[in-house]
């Protein structure tokens, strides 16, 4: 007869036993964060987007000429909508992004600031459309009265690739994530860049007229707030990969700890994919509301 101490032993084995092999396992759950960038090629090509125009707009609130160059942007965000993106770059640095007497914020930014002294032209207002140098101008980044006829000859320029944007907040609206899937509909060889950034619509700051007047309460729009990737943009895939047709690329960026003077009804998202190095042209742009 087994003595009741080995008993015992046994009826906690077999008990033992019988939960385990009883208990539901669930499914494994990944904890691993999505990759940065994922590349999936396709048989099929998508259909090419209508091409959206970027202006890249180098403005400050001391000079006197930059509200000429507001108002021709508000034209094209009227006319164009959808096939017009605009950022307004106040650079830091600049000596007319300043004034001692009215300014209450700062509207620049040291990536803005970099953009200017890489690609910048010396004075204010001036703009990039699309980042074309074009054949019959000295210089990247244009007088305003350029614009209107440089933008429609872009219009009709061809893409390369499809950007689509989406967006979600977290954690009460201080933590945002950004996921941007680029198609390729041509195959291109030569190396790509995203470059991705925060603007704000109907800041409230003041701004020297053409007639050195000041007003105050001046509605400043597309004012840049951040640039998340490098000045001159993330390269996709890798040095020297080629880009096929069919070729879907999605990128991930996160802003967290959003300022809380960013008023988050008015602030936008934009992306663009480009070139670098002497061509540096814009394939395409993109552009999405602040998620509610």
């Amino acid at each position: 007869m087994l003595k009741p101490k080995l008993l015992l032993l046994l009826s906690l084995i077999i008990t033992g036993f019988l939960f385990t092999a009883c208990e539901e396992v669930g499914p494994a759950v990944n904890l691993e964060p999505k990759p940065a960038e994922e590349v999936i090629q396709s048989e099929t090509t998508p259909v090419k987007q209508s091409r959206r125009v970027i202006l890249e707009e180098f403005t400050g609130v001391k000079c006197t000429n930059c509200p000429k160059g507001h108002e021709i942007v508000a034209d094209f965000v009227s006319e164009l909508g959808l096939q017009f993106t605009s950022v307004a770059i106040h650079p830091g640095g600049h000596n007319l992004t300043w004034m001692a007497d009215h300014s209450v914020q700062d509207l620049t930014t040291e990536k803005g600031g970099r953009m200017f002294q890489q690609f910048g032209s010396g004075g204010l207002p001036a703009g990039m459309i699309d980042r074309v140098h074009f054949a019959t101008e000295s210089q990247l980044a244009l007088t305003f009265s350029k614009w209107a006829a440089r933008v429609q000859e872009r219009l009709m320029a061809p893409t390369g690739c499809n950007i689509s944007m989406d967006s979600q907040l977290f954690e009460s609206s201080d933590s945002l994530a950004i996921t941007i899937t680029i198609d390729y509909t041509e195959d291109l060889d030569e190396d790509h860049f995203i470059t991705v950034g925060i603007t704000e619509d109907d800041i409230i700051e003041a701004q020297k007229q053409p007639d050195a007047t000041v007003i105050e309460n001046y509605r400043h729009k597309h004012v840049l707030r951040k640039v998340l990737t490098g000045f001159q943009g993330d390269i996709i895939i890798g040095q020297n990969e080629p880009k096929t047709k069919g070729l879907t690329v999605i990128r991930r960026y996160s802003l967290t700890d959003i300022p809380e003077e960013w008023n988050r009804e008015n602030l936008g998202i934009y992306a663009m994919v480009h070139r670098r190095g002497e061509v540096k042209e814009v394939l395409q742009s993109a552009a999405i509301h602040w998620p509610e």
